[in-house]
């Protein structure tokens, strides 16, 4: 019973609830209801820009000789010295590390005496066959004199016989001039022969062998400025001008070699001989006027009988000689023991330089000036044949050569361009070009140079403090876009294969729009649809 004056309450409050209510609406208009702001923004909040998209490849690098020679011995051994350390400046030839070689400089110190004692055999022996050789042009010399003495003999019997007149007489006047002249002839070209080297013509040699030189200086200058334009007939003209001025020079070094060496004992013994023919020439001849002069004796028609015979033996004689000599002479051109001596010298020179050749090759020097940029190994330590011990670099043409990690070498081409810094020219931004991949290494590289992920880089050094070792800052220019829509990478938001960015509008209230990319580097992303410059996108 009381539930049911509940119930009856209850209805009783509605009808009058809804009776009131339905007598509020009529009474006037429904209130406009007010709108709520939007909440407030607590991201951050971008402003979508245009610039230029670059994507970027950072790396350490080393300034490096374009020229990188890497030294090995051929042989295997231990370590005689310290390899230099990196950084050690070289001059060409130096010597950078050797070998232990034992006691082989000892060995090779007495192969040199060997060889010089060859030397000194085979020069005596040859000697000897030179006085074999100057007999023979001694004998030659006595046979060509008792000729002529025979034919003068014979000749004074036939004017003998002929008897004397006038023009036989004025003959034999010029015959005893001629004589006389061809004496003081002789006689003044052997004291030129012994007091050889004359300083006069000695001056006079060295006078033409300056002409010579100059001359040839003249012709080659000549040939270069010639040759210069390209070749061609004026050149190889004037490459025969300047072949003939070489030839000039030789030949007048040649006369001026004759007169600075004093005259050979030979050379004296065969103007001597010369001399005592002019003598007996002169005597002939003085004595055949004087015949001519007093007339025709029997007396002395048969001294001159006596004369001719007398001559004859002497010939005889001295081509008996002749051919003994050069029976001999023959005998040392077959000489056995000279041709012996000089294959010892040839064994002894081959043996010397056999171990020259050895103790070089316990040597590594320098191939040009630079500078050592790898070493190993120190004095002590065993080495292998054929392997790396020191590398030397030029200085005269630098690169940088840097390690480009991972995935990042894929977009490295030759030819990008490659911003350079560095505390060695601080506040500069030196421009190159990559030069080379590990792919494009030239054969001429060397082994330490071909890493697997290294590349060259081309750049003309700031200036010359700029030394091969320094570590460079390397920003490399793989790809770069201009005046494209840029927002941050962390703009771009995903879901599944959708792509959108939170975009805030000038109302202050957010929507989602999709977008399309382009190119993304580390820190931005192209949008190539979906925004424009100057709309805000809030960051997740």
């Amino acid at each position: 019973m009381g539930r049911h004056r509940w119930w009856a309450g209850f209805s009783s409050l509605l009808v009058a609830t809804l009776a009131l209510t339905g007598c509020l609406v009529r009474t006037g208009a429904e209130p406009t209801p007010t709108p709520l702001p939007p909440p407030p923004v607590t991201k951050a909040v971008y402003e979508v820009r245009r610039g230029d998209v670059v994507d970027i490849i950072k790396a350490l690098g080393r300034v490096a000789g374009k020229e990188e020679v890497v030294l090995y011995f051929r042989q295997g051994g231990r370590l005689k010295t310290n390899p230099p350390p990196v950084g050690t400046v070289v001059k060409k030839g130096d010597v950078l590390v050797e070998l232990d070689t034992g006691d082989l400089p000892r060995r090779a110190e007495e192969a040199r005496i060997k060889l010089e004692i060859a030397q000194l055999e085979e020069t005596r022996e040859a000697q000897r066959v030179r006085e074999s050789r100057s007999q023979v042009q001694q004998a030659a010399a006595q046979l060509a004199s008792a000729r002529a003495a025979l034919l003068r003999a014979q000749s004074d019997l036939e004017r003998l016989e002929a008897g004397g007149n006038p023009e036989e007489v004025a003959r034999a006047q010029a015959a005893v001039a001629g004589a006389r002249a061809a004496l003081a002839s002789a006689e003044r070209q052997l004291l030129d022969l012994k007091a050889r080297p004359n300083p006069e013509e000695v001056r006079q040699a060295e006078l033409a062998v300056d002409q010579a030189r100059n001359a040839l200086w003249a012709t080659q200058i000549e040939r270069d400025r010639i040759c210069g334009g390209g070749p061609g007939p004026a050149c190889e003209s004037a490459k025969a001008r300047v072949a003939a001025a070489e030839s000039a020079l030789a030949q007048a070094q040649q006369k001026l070699d004759l007169a600075r060496r004093p005259a050979a004992p030979e050379e004296i013994a065969a103007q001597e001989q010369a001399v005592l023919a002019a003598r007996q020439n002169l005597a002939s001849a003085q004595a055949r006027l004087e015949e001519l002069q007093r007339g025709v004796r029997p007396a002395d028609l048969e001294a001159a009988r006596r004369a001719v015979q007398a001559a004859e033996a002497q010939v005889q004689a001295a081509e008996a000689r002749y051919q003994e000599a050069l029976a001999q002479a023959e005998g040392t051109a077959q000489n056995y023991e000279l041709l012996v001596l000089r294959k010892n010298v040839d064994l002894a020179r081959v043996t010397y330089q056999g171990l020259l050749e050895q103790l070089e090759n316990a040597r590594l020097r320098a191939p040009f000036d630079g500078v050592v940029t790898w070493s190993t190994g120190k004095a002590g330590e065993a080495v292998q044949g054929y392997t790396p011990v020191v590398a030397v670099a030029s200085p005269a043409e630098l690169e940088i050569v840097a390690n480009i990690e991972g995935a990042s070498l894929a977009r490295v081409q030759v030819g990008q361009e490659v911003i350079i810094t560095s505390d060695a020219f601080p506040g500069q931004e030196v421009r190159g070009k990559v030069a080379a991949l590990p792919s494009t290494v030239g054969a001429s590289a060397t082994q330490l140079a071909q890493a697997p992920n290294r590349i060259r880089i081309s750049f003309t050094p700031p200036s010359p403090d700029v030394k091969i070792g320094q570590l460079v800052n390397v920003a490399i220019i793989t790809f770069k876009k201009e005046n494209v829509i840029l927002v941050p990478n962390g703009a771009v938001r995903v879901f599944g294969q959708r792509r959108f960015v939170q975009v805030l509008g000038d109302d202050g209230r957010r929507r989602d729009v999709d977008v399309e990319v382009g190119v993304v580097t580390d820190t931005e992303t192209e949008i190539t649809k979906g925004l424009r410059e100057g709309m805000k996108v809030i960051m997740p």
